[in-house]
């Protein structure tokens, strides 16, 4: 059995008014309305949250002309050493189509910016993944432009929490920021 909370719901069960990155995790434990007991359930990934001005989540970036990116992650709390595979997306919030294309500097030239709890940013090098082919977002849709980035591959990354933003392009608007935790790898 899973127990799912919609998103918009999460103020009704936390305080999430002001703004800042909020991280949460159902720790594990004894399910109360379970047979025979109650079972053990076993803790969960961490959620981020980011809120925004008049507490608002923050899932996407602000628009621009139009559009909103994300950017996601498989995981958000990792092992060391483990892929950290992210997903760039872009929103069209508009009735008409947009052209715009997917970014050739997705990783390097600076366009996704890697910082760590110290907000000391990450050099990140390397070559960047290939973007999917997307000319255009077609009105009140959305598409992903890097289905599968693996950060690893170009950023070293120790314990520790990161927050990542893609900083946007001529065509595009910035992401909004995602949080990730890399916990020390079982020895």
């Amino acid at each position: 059995i899973m127990l799912v909370h919609a998103p918009d719901r999460l103020a009704d069960f936390y305080d999430l008014r002001r703004p800042g990155m909020y991280r949460l995790q159902f720790s594990g434990g004894r399910h109360p309305s379970s047979e025979a007991g109650g079972a053990t359930l076993p803790a969960s990934n961490v959620l981020s949250i980011q809120v925004g001005p008049e507490g608002k989540q923050v899932w996407w970036g602000e628009p621009r002309k139009g559009l909103r990116t994300r950017l996601m992650a498989d995981k958000l709390s990792l092992k060391a050493g483990d892929p950290v595979l992210v997903r760039l997306e872009v929103k069209n919030e508009t009735n008409a189509e947009i052209a715009c294309e997917a970014p050739p500097d997705f990783i390097v030239e600076g366009a996704l910016i890697v910082t760590d709890a110290q907000d000391k940013p990450l050099t990140c090098k390397g070559g960047n993944p290939r973007p999917v082919d997307a000319s255009g977002v077609p009105a009140r849709t959305s598409r992903i432009l890097y289905p599968s980035a693996d950060l690893l591959q170009h950023c070293e990354f120790k314990p520790g929490t990161y927050r990542l933003q893609y900083q946007g392009s001529a065509t595009l608007p910035a992401s909004n920021v995602l949080e990730i935790e890399i916990v020390p790898a079982a020895p």
